[in-house]
């Protein structure tokens, strides 16, 4: 191209990811049985999520992780008004507390990026809701609930597989340590049937 001094420019595309978003990008509009190999650092349903946004702007999968940061914010509030607090008033000042901190984590702030981390955040804060009401109501079908939960959710976030590890080993340690052994056979089901499925 030239100017119109006629000097010779050269006219490059502006992208509109970054180099380690660009591969995410690359793989909404790849054959879905090309995905796996595609992202495998990624989870397939993070891809499935961007999948379902219309792409008529180069920017409009960015909604996705936004739409978690959002989220997040909901279950950080949802998460700590559950908790044992000595009253209501203390409660919902905590909970309002935790929505607060979620909303203002810088990480959360900069993260408009196609990677998969304010969905990270969160399915581990779902899953330690989940948790805190199966270990205040327990009952078979909770803990059923919460092994539903972990599965589904690995599916789109990594770090929630690890999450659903250490509460199933943490309610296990604390059934153990009461010498409830009813609890400790329905948390050693659950682990055994979500295991594979997640493997799998």
């Amino acid at each position: 191209d030239r100017d119109v001094t006629g000097v010779q420019t050269c006219a490059l595309p502006i992208s509109p990811y970054w180099n380690d978003e660009a591969w995410v990008a690359v793989s909404i509009k790849a054959p879905l049985h090309t995905v796996p190999d595609l992202i495998a650092s990624s989870p397939i349903g993070w891809d499935l999520l961007l999948r379902l946004i219309p792409t008529h702007h180069p920017q409009a999968p960015r909604l996705v992780p936004l739409g978690f940061a959002m989220l997040t914010v909901a279950v950080a509030y949802g998460y700590a008004r559950t908790l044992p607090w000595p009253s209501v008033r203390v409660a919902r000042i905590a909970a309002c507390t935790a929505a607060t901190a979620a909303l203002l984590l810088p990480s959360a702030l900069v993260r408009n990026d196609l990677k998969q981390y304010t969905c990270d955040a969160f399915c581990v804060l779902l899953l330690l809701w989940i948790a805190s009401r199966v270990e205040r109501t327990w009952s078979t079908r909770a803990m059923a609930g919460l092994g539903v939960a972990g599965v589904v959710l690995f599916l789109f976030s990594n770090p929630a597989a690890l999450a659903f590890l250490a509460i199933t080993a943490s309610l296990a340690l604390v059934a153990l340590r009461r010498r409830d052994w009813k609890r400790l056979v329905v948390l050693s089901g659950v682990a055994v049937i979500a295991a594979p499925i997640g493997i799998a």
